[in-house]
């Protein structure tokens, strides 16, 4: 990392997930973008092809837009220092937080700066508990574990066959929140410490994207997995809908062939210090790569469904079935890999 490390105000905060957000759009917000769907499909069905012409036009020009703002801005986020990309890296993060008096951000901090706050605690829990379903008895490894949620508040199981590694101080409240009776280690994720073939169940949630080399990340993880054993990681899709312009929506399903049109993330701002992160949108095909050459077998890919409620009301139900349709499911945001090793 080359540069000191130095936390934002929360109005530099505001301000990189205004720009962060001003990304995925180009000069038209999705209401109006429906707006225009609509006007345009609905003069097709009048056959007025001049106006369907002109509202086509207009649609192109907003894509290319977007388009251009995104190679800009990432451009500019790619091009930034520092980054954070090794533990001392962010053990630097924590000590400029330390600093301030303040604790290390966690996801409900990032959920609360983005105005999410107000969400029901049921769309945070959907996430870890399609986790604890996947567990079959055995020791947990979990990768990025933060504070260790996952053990403490989720009871994904026993915290003695719990080992929650991350390089963040927020460690620690795992050892705090178990009364020490979890293993908090204090390592990264291409590097856990952990002896070969050890643990039934690695599980990487919303950190795989941020890491230097995911692939090395990979192979660390199938190395210290049993035979038999899962690897769960959730991380963002690069087939996600970032807008409801047509020309994006086709490029969407065009991804599915073609990966080299999707509009990728790979380094951002840090939300809350002056650093740059990495941050890689994923594909089915990210995966299959990276699996070559190691024991380990793509066993699903799903996208999240924590937009909707399973055991809530007869809409969430519906649509909670409507989006778990193949065509639809694989435009959300977020997508669970379950790896099996051989």
């Amino acid at each position: 990392m080359v540069g000191t490390v130095a936390v934002k105000s929360e109005q530099e905060t505001a301000l990189t997930l205004r720009d962060r957000l001003a990304a995925d759009h180009g000069l038209f917000s999705n209401r109006v973008q429906i707006l225009f769907d609509l006007l345009l499909v609905g003069f097709a069905c009048l056959r007025m092809w001049w106006i369907v012409t002109a509202i086509g036009a207009v649609l192109l020009a907003d894509f290319a837009i977007y388009m251009a703002k995104r190679k800009r801005i990432l451009s500019l986020w790619n091009n930034g220092t520092p980054r954070l990309t090794t533990a001392e890296d962010f053990h630097a993060a924590d000590e400029a937080f330390k600093a301030q008096d303040r604790s290390t951000p966690t996801m409900s901090d990032f959920e609360n700066a983005m105005g999410l706050s107000a969400l029901p605690d049921w769309r945070t829990a959907l996430r870890y508990q399609e986790i604890v379903r996947l567990y079959q008895g055995g020791l947990v490894a979990d990768i990025g574990c933060g504070d260790g949620r996952l053990c403490w508040l989720y009871n994904i199981c026993p915290p003695e066959k719990y080992y929650g590694i991350d390089s963040g101080g927020l460690v620690k409240v795992l050892a705090e929140r178990t009364s020490e009776r979890a293993r908090a280690i204090k390592g990264v994720a291409e590097a856990t410490g952990l002896p070969d073939e050890y643990v039934d169940l690695v599980v990487c949630t919303e950190v795989f994207e941020h890491l230097t080399d995911p692939a090395r990340a990979l192979r660390e993880f199938c190395r210290l997995l049993k035979p038999g054993g899962r690897i769960v990681i959730q991380s963002p899709s690069a087939r996600r809908l970032r807008n409801l312009n047509p020309f994006h929506v086709a490029t969407i399903f065009l991804g599915r062939w073609f990966p080299s049109v999707l509009q990728r993330t790979v380094v951002h701002e840090n939300t809350f210090i002056r650093a740059f992160t990495y941050h890689w949108d994923f594909t089915r095909q990210d995966f299959r790569n990276f699996v070559q050459g190691l024991p380990l077998k793509i066993e699903s890919v799903r996208g999240a469904m924590y937009r909707f409620n399973p055991n809530g009301n007869a809409m969430h139900r519906l649509a909670y079935r409507i989006a778990c349709l193949p065509i639809i499911n694989s435009l959300w945001w977020d997508l669970t890999f379950v790896l099996r090793k051989s």
